[in-house]
C-alpha cells in the first residue's frame, strides 16, 4: 500500500496538517500496536481483531488479469479451475494470499493457485505482470490505468464480486488523539473519492 496510494496521499495530508509528524512502517507484518507504540495500522481484512478499534475506510475491488502477450502464449483460462494450469503470481499483502475466491452461482469457490513469485510489494508483482510472467490478482486501483489502456486483460470479472474491506485500526485502551481522528477522516474522504473515480 505504501508504494501506491499512500505515497500519493501522505504529502497532501502533511500539507493540510503541517504540525502532524509521521513515521511510516511499510512492513506487512501484523504487530501489536501497544507493544511497538504504533498509533494506527492500516489493514485489508474481513475480520479485524476485537482487541482494537477498527474503522472501515473503504473497500477495495480486486481483479485477476494477465497481458495479451501471456494469454496468446498460453491457453486462455475459461473457468477458475483452469488457473491451476497457469503461473499465478501471489500478492501476499492480499489476505487471500494464493487462495483466490470466486462467486459462482451464489456460492463461494476458492481456487488455490501456484506460481514462481510471491511478494508483499505490489510493484514487484505488477512489474512481473508487465513482463508477461503470469496471471495476478491485485487491487484494481494499482492497475486501473493499464487496464484502461488495454495492457492487461481482466479475467473472470463476472465471478469476482468479493470486495476487500480496508480498516484503520488503533488501540482501544486510550482516548483517541486528534491526530488519529484527522488521519482517519482524511483517508476516508480521499479513498472513497478515488474508488469512485477508478470504477
Amino acid at each position: 500500500m505504501c508504494e501506491t496510494f499512500l505515497a500519493e496521499l501522505l504529502p497532501k495530508f502533511q500539507k493540510q496538517y503541517t504540525k502532524i509528524f509521521l513515521t511510516i512502517d511499510s512492513s506487512s507484518t501484523v504487530k501489536n500496536l501497544l507493544q511497538y507504540r504504533i498509533d494506527i495500522a492500516l489493514r485489508m481484512t474481513h475480520a479485524p481483531s476485537d482487541n482494537y478499534i477498527a474503522r472501515l475506510i473503504t473497500t477495495f475491488n480486486f481483479v485477476i488479469c494477465a497481458t495479451p502477450h501471456y494469454l496468446k502464449k498460453h491457453v486462455m483460462p475459461k473457468n477458475p479451475d483452469d488457473l491451476l494450469q497457469h503461473n499465478c503470481l501471489t500478492y501476499s499483502s492480499d489476505p487471500s494470499q494464493n487462495r483466490w475466491p470466486f462467486q459462482i452461482k451464489n456460492a463461494m469457490n476458492v481456487v488455490t493457485v501456484q506460481g514462481n513469485l510471491i511478494s508483499a510489494n505490489s510493484s514487484i508483482i505488477k512489474n512481473a505482470l508487465l513482463k508477461h510472467q503470469g496471471i495476478v490478482r491485485l487491487p484494481e486501483y494499482i492497475i486501473a490505468k493499464e487496464i484502461s489502456e488495454k495492457k492487461f486483460i481482466v479475467l473472470f470479472s463476472e465471478n469476482i464480486k468479493v470486495d476487500m474491506p480496508f480498516y484503520a485500526i488503533y488501540s482501544s485502551n486510550m482516548s483517541i488523539p486528534i491526530k488519529i481522528k484527522c488521519f482517519v477522516n482524511f483517508l476516508k474522504e480521499h479513498l472513497q473519492f478515488n474508488q469512485k473515480v477508478h470504477r
